[in-house]
């Protein structure tokens, strides 16, 4: 498919610096010891008290107190002839 398409990997195209399955292998073996050492979980909670969530806590809106009463609006309820 490379040949008819003129694109061959390595020649028209670089070839793959890294071997994407034995990276990955590699990469969850320093994550999984990095884990398993001692004060892993007291650092870890350090950093998500810093910066973890960015997710605002919804404030409530508190009513607002007015001293003055409201202006006088027409009533269509009340009739006064």
């Amino acid at each position: 498919m490379q040949r008819r398409f003129g694109c061959v990997i390595g020649q028209h195209y670089p070839a793959p610096i890294v071997d994407h399955k034995t990276a990955v292998q590699a990469a969850r073996a320093r994550i999984s010891s990095a884990r398993k050492t001692a004060g892993f979980r007291d650092e870890a909670a350090k950093v998500y008290s810093k910066l973890g969530s960015r997710k605002r806590l919804a404030r409530r809106k508190t009513a607002v107190k007015r001293s003055n009463p409201p202006v006088q609006q027409l009533s269509f309820l009340n009739d006064e002839r």
